[in-house]
């Protein structure tokens, strides 16, 4: 392990330089990665528990059909679910669930969509630059995903700080194909949406337009009139072919414009508390993630920066677990 975090050093240290030139940057023409220009959010706290209730409903309503179609009600009141039913019967749930998580995705989108009027570029979901977010989500994976693993490596190697997974202590016991490929779309599409859409729109979204609110309280500044693409991404006005949905931001200090960031990786880290020592990674890994929304308000890159690391992080398991078992004891 320390030989690993050496050999690594140099390349760490150059993305740490790199990250750290991004995000201190002032927003000018000479900036590494302008933020594009945008409307604040109109939805309210009362939507984020909206989508949180939309979210179990659509688990508990694809749950009781599948405990219907699966004659699964005996075993679940008994609570030995897991142990009684052959593979094909948990290959069955593990499909079911994230087509639930899905639903909860679209009905939360139209819902918040019609309780705003905002459309879905206001929430973050917009083919319109593809190739640009593209290109962002792979520059981010190579500036983000070594330094996640590295901080992983480091932190789960002290004493008490072991990674855990859920996930991975299923698949440590499937032997089931099906198996592989329902956990793996979950990991790798179904989680990232979802995770991106409730976390990096509807919450930092939110928390955006709370700090605004906050800082239009304590100043009289306006929005800025300079017609500048710099100034027109600083000021925040929305720009990508829709109407404006909303009001526009005010120049704000470096701390203002990333407390939403900080705020949302403080409970995206905190959601995964169950992965042991991971949550530090994670910590990290969800600064880069809301930094890229904060750029772009689109989340596309997001989920394929996101995408990137459940992948690596799944194919590294599944080679560990089938090449060098005796790594896993340990």
């Amino acid at each position: 392990m320390a030989q690993l975090m050496l050999g690594l050093a140099p390349f760490l240290l150059v993305t740490l330089a790199v990250w750290s030139v991004i995000m201190t940057t002032p927003i000018t023409r000479r900036a590494l990665l302008h933020r594009e220009p945008f409307s604040l959010a109109r939805w309210d706290f009362l939507d984020i528990l909206l989508a949180v209730g939309l979210y179990f409903t659509c688990n508990a309503l694809v749950f009781l059909v599948a405990s219907g179609w699966l004659l699964l009600t005996d075993s679940i009141a008994s609570g030995e679910l897991a142990t009684m039913k052959p593979p094909e019967t948990m290959t069955a749930l593990f499909v079911l669930a994230p087509i639930a998580t899905l639903l909860a995705v679209l009905t939360s989108t139209f819902a918040i969509k019609w309780r705003t009027g905002q459309s879905l570029s206001h929430l973050g979901w917009s083919l319109k630059r593809f190739p640009r977010d593209a290109r962002l989500a792979l520059a981010a994976t190579f500036l983000t995903l070594p330094l996640v693993y590295f901080i992983q490596a480091f932190i789960t190697s002290l004493p008490g700080m072991q990674y855990e997974h859920p996930t991975m202590k299923i698949l440590e016991g499937a032997k089931s194909p099906g198996t592989w490929f329902a956990i793996g779309f979950t990991v790798i599409i179904v989680a990232p949406i979802s995770e991106e859409f409730f976390f990096r729109s509807i919450i930092q979204g939110w928390i955006e337009k709370m700090v605004q609110r906050l800082h239009r309280q304590g100043s009289d500044q306006l929005p800025t009139d300079d017609p500048s693409p710099a100034a027109a991404g600083e000021a925040g006005i929305f720009d990508n072919g829709d109407p404006p949905a909303g009001p526009s931001p005010i120049k704000m200090s470096w701390l203002h414009r990333m407390a939403p960031i900080f705020l949302t990786s403080f409970l995206f880290s905190a959601a995964h508390w169950n992965h042991g020592g991971g949550w530090v990674a994670l910590l990290f890994f969800s600064f880069s993630l809301g930094f890229l929304y904060h750029k772009t308000h689109r989340l596309l890159p997001c989920i394929l920066l996101h995408m990137a690391l459940n992948t690596v992080s799944l194919v590294a398991f599944y080679l560990v677990m089938h090449y060098r078992p005796h790594e896993m004891a340990s």
